[in-house]
């Protein structure tokens, strides 16, 4: 059995999330590969002295400015989704979030539509497609002016 002092576990947990030497590198390819090797950053509005993402990847990359994770969203390079909460997440994540976008249907489309387009789903795509059900109720429930329960 593998023992480790308190120091010892300490040191590898504070480590393996970038926190005691710079392992990321600098500036925004360093913040890429923060992202990269952490999963994802959680976006928060919590704001004292700065949004408290930007405080996540200030303390593990040298210069870091807020500009570098627009541009690696236009670069392409990481993505905002919402995972568990809204993040920025590395681009190659990005297909496990195409599954839901595609199951999504957005609220201001109207009743109309949706209803229409749930009951083709229900009709003739359901067999077939790999979608979350439930998720297609909720928004046209909401659209019709209900809150998760079946507007009357």
């Amino acid at each position: 059995m593998l023992t480790l002092t308190n120091k010892e576990a300490r040191n590898i947990i504070l480590t393996s999330q970038g926190l005691v030497h710079n392992s990321f590198g600098n500036k925004k390819a360093g913040t890429q590969n923060a992202i990269e090797h952490l999963g994802y950053i959680q976006i928060d509005t919590i704001s004292v002295v700065e949004r408290a993402h930007h405080h996540t990847i200030w303390s593990r990359v040298n210069d870091y400015h807020k500009k570098y994770l627009d541009e690696l969203v236009e670069d392409k390079k990481v993505f905002e989704y919402w995972s568990h909460a809204a993040a920025y997440l590395p681009m190659r994540d990005y297909r496990f979030s195409l599954m839901r976008k595609t199951c999504t249907l957005p609220v201001s489309w109207g009743g109309i539509l949706i209803s229409a387009l749930l009951n083709l789903f229900t009709t003739v795509l359901k067999p077939k497609a790999p979608c979350n059900r439930k998720i297609l109720k909720r928004r046209k429930n909401k659209a019709a002016g209900g809150i998760g329960k079946k507007a009357k």
